[in-house]
Formats: C-alpha cells, sequence, structure tokens
C-alpha cells in the first residue's frame, strides 16, 4: 500500500500567511509593535529593525497571540522596553511566514511617550532639573 499526499487539506488549512495591520503604541516606558496576520498553518515571525533582523532578548521581547482560531488569527507583539534615543525614529516591520509564502509589512516607526522627570519629585536633583529629550540633567545653582 503506498499513501500518496496530494497537497488537499481540510478547509482553512491552506491560507498563506497575510498582514492585516501593523501598529506601533508607545508609553512612558516601552513601545508595542503590533503586527496583527492571518495564516494557516501557524507562522514564524521576523522583526526587522532599518533592514536588519531584531534579536529578542534585551531591550526587545516578542509574543504571539492566536486571537481567533477558526479565522487562524494572530497577533504578534514586539516590545522595546526603556527605547533609547538610537532606536526611536527606526523603522520596523514584521514578515510573517509559513510553508505556504510569506507576507512583509510596511514600516512602522519606534515613538515614545515624552516624560518629564523633573516634574516628580524635581526629578530627584537636590537643586536643579532639566529636562531632555530622552532622559534629565541634575545641576547647581551658581555658587554651589
Amino acid at each position: 500500500r503506498r499513501e500518496i499526499n496530494i497537497g488537499i487539506y481540510p478547509s482553512g488549512f491552506n491560507t498563506p500567511p497575510r498582514i492585516t495591520s501593523l501598529t506601533s503604541q508607545p508609553s512612558s516606558s516601552s513601545s508595542s509593535l503590533t503586527c496583527t496576520s492571518t495564516a494557516s498553518p501557524a507562522t514564524t515571525v521576523t522583526w526587522r529593525r532599518d533592514g536588519q533582523p531584531v534579536t529578542i532578548g534585551g531591550i526587545y521581547q516578542m509574543t504571539q497571540t492566536v486571537t481567533n482560531r477558526a479565522a487562524a488569527t494572530y497577533v504578534n507583539v514586539l516590545t522595546v522596553n526603556q527605547p533609547q534615543a538610537s532606536v526611536l525614529g527606526d523603522s520596523f516591520t514584521c514578515t510573517v511566514t509559513n510553508e505556504l509564502g510569506s507576507d512583509t509589512s510596511d514600516s512602522v516607526q519606534v515613538t515614545a511617550v515624552a516624560v518629564n522627570e523633573c516634574e516628580t519629585n524635581n526629578g530627584g536633583c537636590a537643586q536643579i532639573c532639566t529636562d531632555t529629550a530622552t532622559s534629565f540633567q541634575c545641576s547647581c545653582r551658581s555658587g554651589f
């Protein structure tokens, strides 16, 4: 007896990957990039920063959640913790791949919510707190 696989799959199984949205959501301590896609079978996800692969770990964390099994909808989130000035404004893309193909998103930029550290307890500074674009600086009044 020989079995031949001719590529007939149950309904919904043979869905090539398709990205339906890519969004960026900044907060004061991180920026989340959300790549929503549909595909069956499941996909692998690759994130790129300015065309280079992102290595998960350090400031980057990634999660994948199935939000609708029947529709094979996946939500892939790349979280950039405490985005530094060197990351802000960089372009990120998401590529989803399965055995039936791949799809790459348009790019989205990492942004952050501006936080004025000097507004709370003078930033912990004894005298003068100066807010900067990505941090703050303590200094002394003249004569100290």
